[in-house]
């Protein structure tokens, strides 16, 4: 007679022979899930006589929801048993399943007893004698000074206990990576894990105080079941699989979102994360710009490696410093005028054939252009802060328009077609000149007489005439 059966004729069997039943079902029947229909059935006609048959289940059955299931019986069916206790204080200390303790510890917090209380202090007290963080103890000390059981018992503490319990799971049975403040996990490193989604990490819920959550490098497909992290700042799911972004409404504290080297092909579902700093989209399948300008806080932005063709939908991010936008397929420069705190741009290894579009960018501190099909430098004149510009790798026939970079400290221009070593008269702050790869015949030292600071010139790979390859050696640190 199997549970189905059993429950269908309780009344001719009567509850005496059902539970008799059931017992032998649970024993010996090899049916998990006939198995946990038994348990249930035999839960709600338990005559609270059967502590040690439920124990015994509790210890040592094989399958582990059979545990789980036993054990919350016990706490419902047999609260004041004298076993209990000690069974529930033996769970707390020895039972790895992280689980099962939990249910141990909220079942003597609710007993709420003068000896459960003692229990759980007990339990902390322990932690601290054994833990070597100094941190840690200074954060257990206070609560104790009355390790007596006296002490009243609060939700904070409970949720000292959790997060104590999965610091050292996590940290020596999963060899995850925890970082305490205050009693509570704010950091979480499960990087390398080959997690393909986040209910494989145990005790999740119940890290409430997570900051930083950083999951790079798993298999990771959809961003869900993490709803109640409420207070998390950081997340990181780089390296992973994912293909749609799909953030919890509930984390609008979020500063930094990393979500780069994924299969993401649209940017969307971001407009609730209005307090976001930092967004990493590099590295996907992203053909276009949108659905940002919710995002007033960006500071920094990365569409490195994607598949844009245009730039656009930047206009209400006035708070960005740093866009990167290399690696794309985009050939006009448009669309930065409202970026007027911009102070980093990326558009190296693109299509790009004119530099245009950047006037009123004065906070510009690095411009990156190389590899793209620029045959001219120009349209600079508003860049009186540059300190870096990068233009390797283009058809540039003549250094030109460099005279109001005033406080240009390094120049790539290697990798052209330039002639003439000029144009660079201005220069007077520049550290850093990369001019090899070029064709350039002739250099001497007054061509950089005026250029007191520099300290790394390089010209290798240049047609030099024999007393310029002098000269050169004798000025350059790298010949």
């Amino acid at each position: 007679m199997d549970p189905s059966f059993i429950k269908e004729n309780l009344a001719h069997l009567g509850e005496t022979e059902a539970r008799k039943l059931l017992v032998e079902w649970i024993i010996n029947s090899t049916d998990q899930t006939s198995r946990k229909d038994a348990l249930n059935l035999f839960a709600g006609i338990d005559n609270h006589r059967c502590y040690n048959f439920l124990e015994q289940l509790f210890l040592s059955d094989e399958n582990l929801e059979i545990r789980f299931m036993a054990s919350k019986i016990l706490a419902t069916n047999y609260p004041h048993h004298d076993k209990l206790v000690s069974l529930l204080t033996f769970t707390l200390r020895e039972e790895p399943n992280i689980d099962l303790k939990f249910l141990a510890i909220e079942t003597l917090y609710a007993m709420d007893s003068k000896r459960t209380r003692k229990i759980i202090f007990e339990f902390l007290d322990n932690i601290l004698l054994s833990d070597q963080n100094q941190m840690i103890k200074g954060i257990l000390e206070k609560f104790l000074a009355q390790s007596d059981g006296e002490c009243t018992l609060t939700e904070e503490i409970l949720e000292y206990c959790y997060n104590f319990i999965l610091r050292e799971f996590y940290v020596n049975q999963c060899n995850f990576y925890a970082v305490m403040r205050d009693g509570f996990i704010i950091l979480l490193n499960v990087e390398n894990a080959r997690l393909s989604n986040f209910s494989q990490i145990q005790g999740l819920s119940k890290l409430t105080h997570l900051e930083h959550f950083l999951l790079k490098n798993n298999h990771i497909s959809r961003i869900e079941g993490i709803e109640f992290l409420r207070n998390l700042k950081i997340l990181n799911l780089s390296f992973n699989n994912i293909t749609e972004i799909k953030i919890p409404k509930t984390l609008i504290d979020l500063e930094e979102l990393y979500l780069s080297s994924n299969r993401i092909k649209e940017i969307k579902n971001l407009q609730h994360l209005r307090n976001l700093r930092k967004l990493f989209l590099d590295h996907n399948q992203i053909s276009h710009i949108e659905n940002l300008n919710a995002l007033n806080k960006l500071t920094n932005l990365n569409l490195n490696d994607n598949e844009l063709k245009e730039i656009n939908d930047l206009n209400e991010l006035e708070s960005l410093n740093h866009l990167n936008l290399a690696s794309n397929i985009i050939e006009n420069i448009e669309g930065l005028q409202n970026l007027k705190r911009l102070t980093s741009l990326y558009l190296n290894d693109n299509k790009l054939t004119q530099i245009t579009n950047l006037r009123g960018l004065t906070r510009l501190k690095v411009l990156s252009l190389s590899n793209n099909f620029l045959s001219r430098i120009e349209n600079l004149e508003d860049l009186v802060k540059l300190t870096k510009l990068e233009i390797s790798n283009n058809r540039i026939k003549k250094i030109e328009g460099l005279n109001h970079l005033i406080n240009l400290q390094e120049l790539f221009i290697d990798g052209n077609l330039i002639e003439k070593f000029e144009g660079l008269e201005n220069l007077k702050n520049l550290i850093i000149l990369f001019l090899d790869h070029n064709e350039i015949s002739e250099f001497s030292e007054k061509h950089v007489q005026t250029m007191k600071n520099l300290n790394f010139i390089f010209l290798n790979n240049n047609p030099l005439n024999s007393q310029s390859l002098l000269e050169y050696r004798k000025r350059c640190k790298f010949p």
